[in-house]
């Protein structure tokens, strides 16, 4: 019982560790404009794309996407998971659901997470007793 309770604590530990530097993060692109061929894309069908994101520690081995953005839309924001000073590299896919083609990866984005510090001390006075 007592092993069980101190793996549990050891668990709340490590999420509080893990949670404690989340942040919201947004991601923007450019949706494509052409196909492959070099042919226009509609704007109809430009207006339906949906775009998947994915995050590497590596930039070689993509995974599972991380975020599914539908409708066109050019953002995302959310949680990368990623503690201050770590790097990460993001890239993206598109594809239009009618035709249910997905591109290549897009070329990819390497992302520093910054430090987070106070800001420096201020209204400093020195009063004589």
């Amino acid at each position: 019982m007592k092993r069980r309770i101190f793996i549990f604590a050891l668990c709340i530990l490590a999420v509080m560790i893990l949670t404690r530097h989340a942040r919201a993060e947004t991601i923007s692109w450019s949706l494509p404009t052409t196909y492959t061929d070099g042919s226009a894309i509609s704007s109809g069908a430009g207006a339906t794309i949906t775009t998947k994101l994915y995050k590497s520690l590596d930039h070689i081995t993509w995974g599972t996407a991380i975020a599914t953005v539908l409708n066109g839309a050019t953002s995302w924001s959310g949680n990368l998971n990623v503690a201050p000073g770590g790097t990460i590299y993001v890239t993206a896919t598109a594809t239009i659901p009618a035709e249910n083609v997905e591109s290549g990866y897009a070329p990819y984005y390497t992302y520093t997470v910054a430090y987070l510090a106070p800001s420096t001390p201020h209204s400093i006075t020195i009063t004589r007793p």
